[in-house]
């Protein structure tokens, strides 16, 4: 496609009326910003990028849980906020911000808002240490995950 722009691409009646749509959403909440066609095409087709790139579906969430990890001579852990999860990672906030590292291995438990408040307990490894924002990927099989079915169908 070298040569060509996102104004050159040509869309199908219905989605070039939500690109219409969402433009004026933008434009209403956010006027400042001078939102253009461009930009939503460029923004969606990233995003949509994204969604596609990743594995398993992410769901946003607000669960507690709780998190232990060891370093030298000390076990560490507390209170975490589960903020985004799928099948393979985790996204959490501590407290405050800490000395959790990237590659530093945690046992992660935490109460999903299902029927049955399904507790799930997880090994991971942590990819991103951003303060008190943390990434990290389930490390063990999902035959050892003890609520696998729990935490897909909660993820549907």
């Amino acid at each position: 496609m070298s040569g060509y722009t996102v104004e050159d691409m040509l869309f199908d009646e219905q989605l070039e009326r939500r690109i219409d749509d969402i433009l004026q959403l933008l434009q209403l909440r956010q006027p400042e910003l001078n939102w253009r066609r461009e930009e939503v095409i460029r923004c969606a087709l990233s995003e949509g990028l994204n969604l596609l790139r990743r594995r398993h579906r992410r769901k946003y969430t607000n669960l507690s849980g709780v998190y232990r990890g060891y370093a030298p001579d000390m076990a560490v852990g507390s209170i975490m906020t589960v903020e985004n999860l799928s099948m393979n990672d985790i996204g959490f906030r501590t407290r405050e911000d800490n000395f959790l590292r990237e590659k530093q291995i945690l046992d992660l438990e935490f109460i999903l808002d299902d029927e049955r408040h399904s507790l799930i307990s997880r090994r991971a490894i942590i990819r991103r240490v951003d303060g008190a924002v943390i990434g990290a990927e389930f490390c063990e099989p999902d035959d050892l995950c003890n609520a696998k079915e729990e935490l897909a169908r909660f993820l549907e």
